[in-house]
């Protein structure tokens, strides 16, 4: 450790060299990689700080529990409202070949260096620290941000889902946020908290904390329940099922960009397309991954491929039982439900949600933890961030 800048360099390049300035040190520093010796170092020391705990099926569960949630409850009905129309399936079937083509980068680097950090490791160790540090703080941020919307998600879901099942309205004071953006400004709503949305983040943060053993039992739980949900949703609408709902199955532009037609069809593929976000945090776990060369590579392509089938299945369905135009909603899976009259299928497409939206949550706080580790153990951000619990690991 050099104690004037306060640098950890264990097994890390670059040392200071003599003579040299503290000001080209540091500009040589950030335009530097990560050695070989260091890489394996990285892997060495994590043998005995994580408990590698993670096979095939735990780490497609880990890539599932992340993107099968807001693609399918919220963003397929936009999509079909307002640019696809009824090709949303396609639209899905694009998004998840081109989401493929990512998906195999990242399992071969995945492969190549089994290291906590997903791509924030990736960069540093081809492009240098400076594009690694920038790339680290936007997945920082990608997951806290992602985590912050998804519990916004839950907490409407879970008014729904009271109202439905107990017939009983929450005080809306307490399940919206303060302070809401007006089209230019921020505005003050005069609700108080979102509460639901705070009690659910601070439950998944306390989970995490349990260590990954006992998170990744909970996760499959959770994503095997919103997978359950799903395919009994999609068998039991499919009586429902109107075929004058697939006409015309390309609707015609509106005259504006975007708006139905082909550039509908590409605009509403590009949005779907970040429904399937989520597969890379498979590989923010790999120092907890069963010899994670070759289960790294099959949890990322397999979660592909599952939420690739589970979307373009449901989709199918969703604008057969309702007009498209009806499902630009915030909980359009739930309202197109609803259409079936199936008054025992509405409360479980509820409680699917709820599982579906908890489990993002907790995949995402679980990623942006290993990314912090990553990142204070290459010393870009205090230490403190690397340390790890030696009860829980």
């Amino acid at each position: 450790m050099d104690d004037d800048e306060g640098y950890f360099y264990t097994g890390q390049t670059p040392f200071r060299k003599p003579n040299e300035s503290k000001l080209r040190f540091h500009v040589r520093r950030l335009f530097s990689i990560q050695t070989l010796s260091r890489l394996e170092y990285t892997v060495e020391e994590a043998e005995c700080k994580f408990n590698r705990s993670l096979g095939p099926v735990e780490l497609t569960f880990v890539g599932l529990g992340a993107v099968v949630g807001s693609g399918v409850f919220v963003t397929l009905g936009n999509a079909a409202a307002t640019q696809t129309g009824p090709s949303v399936s396609v639209a899905f079937l694009v998004g998840g070949f081109v989401s493929g083509i990512a998906a195999l980068s990242y399992a071969e680097m995945a492969s190549m260096i089994p290291i906590a950090g997903s791509a924030y490791t990736y960069a540093y160790a081809t492009v240098g620290e400076l594009p690694a540090w920038i790339i680290g703080w936007n997945l920082i941020l990608e997951y806290m941000i992602g985590a912050a919307t998804v519990s916004v998600g839950f907490s409407s879901y879970f008014v729904a889902f009271i109202n439905d099942a107990f017939n009983h309205s929450l005080a809306g004071k307490w399940t919206n946020a303060p302070i809401v953006w007006d089209y230019d400004s921020f505005q003050t709503s005069g609700d108080y908290f979102n509460l639901p949305a705070f009690v659910v983040s601070i439950l998944v943060t306390f989970t995490i904390y349990t260590g990954i053993h006992m998170t990744a039992k909970i996760n499959n739980v959770l994503v095997v329940f919103k997978i359950l949900v799903l395919v009994i949703m999609i068998f039991a609408l499919i009586p429902s099922i109107k075929t004058k709902n697939y006409h015309p199955y390309v609707p015609p532009n509106t005259g504006t960009f975007g708006e139905y037609g082909f550039s509908g069809f590409l605009q509403g593929a590009a949005s779907v397309f970040f429904g399937y976000i989520g597969f890379d945090s498979v590989s923010t776990t790999a120092q907890e991954a069963k010899d994670p060369q070759v289960n790294l590579p099959v949890g990322i392509m397999m979660t592909l491929v599952i939420s690739t089938i589970l979307y373009v299945s449901t989709s199918t369905v969703a604008v057969g039982v309702a007009n498209y135009a009806e499902l630009g909603t915030a909980s359009s899976l739930v309202d197109m439900v609803r259409f079936a009259k199936m008054p025992w299928l509405v409360l479980l497409t509820e409680l699917g949600a709820l599982a579906a939206t908890t489990s993002v949550i907790l995949v995402l706080l679980i990623s942006q933890s290993r990314v912090f580790y990553a990142m204070a153990n290459d010393g870009l951000i205090p230490r403190v961030f690397a340390k790890v619990n030696p009860r829980f690991k």
